[in-house]
C-alpha cells in the first residue's frame, strides 16, 4: 500500500469574496446606519454592493455613495418609521457570481412625549413676570399644547397659561404671566404635549416683590398687563428703560402719560 499526503497545499485562487453585515448603529426614530465589510479571499472582486432593507414582506434597494467597492461600505438609512423593526442584508456581485450577506434586524426608537427646557426669567415685577422656555423635542409627533403652570406656593392653586396654537414649534418661546399677587411665592412649570401624552420641565421658583427687573427696554407695560394702577409705597426698577417705560410708569402712579407740564 502506498500513501501520499500533502502538508502544505496551495490556497485556492477562485474563492469568492465574503460580505459581512455589521449590527446597525446610530439608530434613531427615523434613521439608522448600516455597515458592510467586504473580505477578499481570492482573485475575485466585487463590482457592486447594494443594501436591501424593509419591514416584513417589503424590500427597498439602495446603493452606497462610494463609487468603488472598498473593504468597508456604509449606508445611512433615513425616512424610517418610528418603533418599527426592519430587516437588512447586503448583496453584491463579481463577474461570475452574486453574493449575499447574512440578514440583520434592528428596531427604530419609538415616538415619545415632547421635551421642554427649564424656564428662565427675563423680566419680573410685583404682579407679573416674563419667562422664556424652549420646546426642545416634539417626540416625533406634532405638539398639541404648550405653556406654563403657575402655582401659588402657599395655596397650591394652579393656573395654566397656554401658548397660542401658531407658536407650537421647536424654538424658544416667551410667556407673559400677569395678575400675580405682590409679595407671594410662585412655582412656574413649563409643559408640552402631543398625542402620546404630556411632559413637564424643571420648575422656576419666583417671589413677587417691589423690585422690577427689565432686560429689554419698552417692556414695562407687559409686566402690568390688565392693571390700571398700583398701590406701592416703594418701587425699584433695574435694567434698560426708554421713554415708553417712563410714560407707562407715570400712568401707573396716577399721573398723565404725557411729559408736558
Amino acid at each position: 500500500m502506498i500513501s501520499v499526503g500533502c502538508s502544505d497545499a496551495a490556497r485556492p485562487e477562485n474563492l469568492e469574496p465574503l460580505i459581512e453585515l455589521q449590527p446597525a448603529t446610530e439608530i434613531t426614530r427615523t434613521e439608522a446606519l448600516v455597515t458592510a465589510h467586504v473580505r477578499n479571499r481570492g482573485t475575485g472582486r466585487l463590482s457592486y454592493v447594494d443594501f436591501y432593507y424593509g419591514e416584513e414582506g417589503q424590500v427597498t434597494c439602495q446603493s452606497p455613495k462610494e463609487e468603488s467597492v472598498e473593504s468597508v461600505l456604509t449606508l445611512h438609512l433615513n425616512g424610517l418609521k418610528p418603533g418599527t423593526t426592519y430587516k437588512c442584508y447586503a448583496q453584491g456581485g463579481t463577474s461570475t457570481a452574486t453574493l449575499r450577506s447574512q440578514t440583520i434586524s434592528f428596531t427604530t426608537l419609538p415616538n415619545e412625549k415632547p421635551v421642554v427646557s427649564p424656564p428662565v426669567a427675563l423680566s419680573a415685577g410685583p404682579i407679573g413676570i416674563i419667562v422664556e422656555f424652549e420646546i426642545v423635542e416634539d417626540g416625533g409627533e406634532p405638539v398639541l399644547t404648550a405653556g406654563c403652570d403657575v402655582t401659588d406656593a402657599s395655596t397650591l392653586e394652579t393656573v395654566r397659561i397656554h401658548l397660542s396654537e401658531d407658536c407650537l414649534t421647536l424654538r424658544k418661546h416667551r410667556l407673559h404671566i400677569t395678575g400675580l399677587v405682590p409679595m407671594t411665592g410662585y412655582v412656574i412649570t413649563p409643559f408640552a404635549s402631543n398625542s402620546l401624552g404630556e411632559a413637564k420641565g424643571e420648575s422656576l421658583e419666583y417671589t413677587t416683590k417691589n423690585t422690577i427687573l427689565l432686560t429689554e427696554a419698552g417692556t414695562l407695560h407687559e409686566l402690568f398687563a390688565g392693571a390700571t394702577s398700583i398701590d406701592l409705597s416703594c418701587l425699584t426698577i433695574s435694567g434698560c428703560m426708554n421713554g415708553d417705560d417712563f410714560r407707562f410708569l407715570r400712568h401707573l402712579l396716577g399721573g398723565s402719560e404725557s411729559f408736558d407740564g
